[in-house]
């Protein structure tokens, strides 16, 4: 606390009358030895020199005081919440300055940390809160000091990409759109037409569909390789409804709708294959069977549980001696042979 001691003299209240008034102080305590008048015990002289500041925040105005002049009043170590025109010095009136920081501190950290130095309050520099970040607010609260909040409106996390490149945190940078949280770098592409990663492209790695490979165009997928997208690349199909696969993608003949029986067959894992329908098995016309099976009704051929077959069984390609079943005297029994190939599927 500065104090001023600039009170009027009782010579200009002389000077202004021939006769002395009564009470040439006021309210203040004159003081014939100094010739002047001074504040009361328990108050505060202004600056200015012509008030004093009382416990419950009244002033006292020396009478003498000049027209026009307004009390100033510097708040010091023990009255920092009292009328204050300039920052804490050493302290009020008659307290003798300051024993500790604590006693100068002013509880705003903005202005820094003021300390108590040879008896005497010292103020400190007030912060720089200047973070030199291109996307940062930068601000300063009396509680907490220099405060660098990231310039984020939708809350995600990222910088709006018009900012450019973060320059203290480079990471936070390039928001495609700082009005909607689900849109930000990193983000997970949907399929819906629009750039949640802000990488500029559109539904690139969405996962809506679940895409199999087709590499011989027969509409048939191939289980092994499978892709996710929003659209299904060329080459690639989504699985059938009635969930049928393809056992040889390289092979258009060979899927599951296949119906027909070949006398050749196509490579497949090293070897040559017949199963030109998928299912695992390689079966010919006549089932298989070997030898053929006759049955009779009396002494005609029951053709409804006779089979005919081969004499001896073949291999797919190959040719082989085959016969059906014919009635006869005194049983159903098999027919003459004929060579044929046998086609499988």
């Amino acid at each position: 606390m500065r104090a001023h001691r600039l009170l009027g003299t009782l010579l200009f209240l002389l000077g202004a009358c021939s006769t002395a008034p009564d009470d040439p102080c006021g309210d203040l305590i004159e003081d014939r030895v100094l010739g002047r008048c001074i504040c009361p015990p328990d108050t505060i002289q202004s600056d200015d020199g012509w008030s004093c500041l009382l416990p419950d925040g009244g002033v006292v105005v020396d009478p003498n005081a000049p027209d026009g002049s307004t009390p100033t009043f510097d708040a010091g170590v023990s009255d920092a919440e009292r009328p204050d025109s300039g920052p804490p010095d050493s302290g009020q009136v008659g307290d003798g300055g300051c024993a500790s920081d604590a006693e100068c501190d002013d509880a705003d950290a903005c202005n820094g940390r003021e300390r108590c130095e040879a008896g005497a309050c010292v103020a400190s520099t007030a912060l720089d809160c200047d973070d030199g970040d291109n996307c940062t607010e930068d601000s300063c609260d009396a509680s907490a000091g220099c405060q660098n909040e990231l310039i984020d409106a939708d809350g995600d996390g990222f910088a709006p990409a018009s900012l450019g490149t973060c320059t203290t945190r480079p990471s936070a940078s390039r928001d495609c759109d700082d009005d909607d949280e689900s849109r930000y770098p990193g983000a997970a592409e949907l399929c819906n037409g629009r750039d949640e990663d802000c990488d500029e492209a559109i539904d690139e790695s969405g996962t809506d569909l679940e895409c199999f490979r087709d590499a011989d165009g027969d509409g048939y997928p191939n289980p092994a390789i499978r892709v996710l997208g929003c659209t299904c690349p060329t080459g690639y199909i989504v699985a059938r409804t009635d969930e049928l696969t393809d056992c040889a993608d390289t092979v258009p003949e060979a899927n599951p709708g296949q119906t027909e029986y070949r006398t050749v067959g196509y490579m497949r894992g090293g070897s040559v294959s017949f199963d030109w329908n998928c299912d695992g098995v390689e079966l010919d016309q006549l089932g298989n069977q070997s030898p053929p099976l006759c049955f009779a009704d009396g002494s005609v051929c029951d053709f409804a549980r006779s089979r005919a077959g081969w004499l001896s069984l073949p291999t797919c390609g190959a040719t082989g001696m085959a016969a059906g079943c014919v009635s006869g005297v005194p049983n159903c029994r098999v027919g003459t042979a004929q060579e044929v190939r046998r086609t499988c599927r």
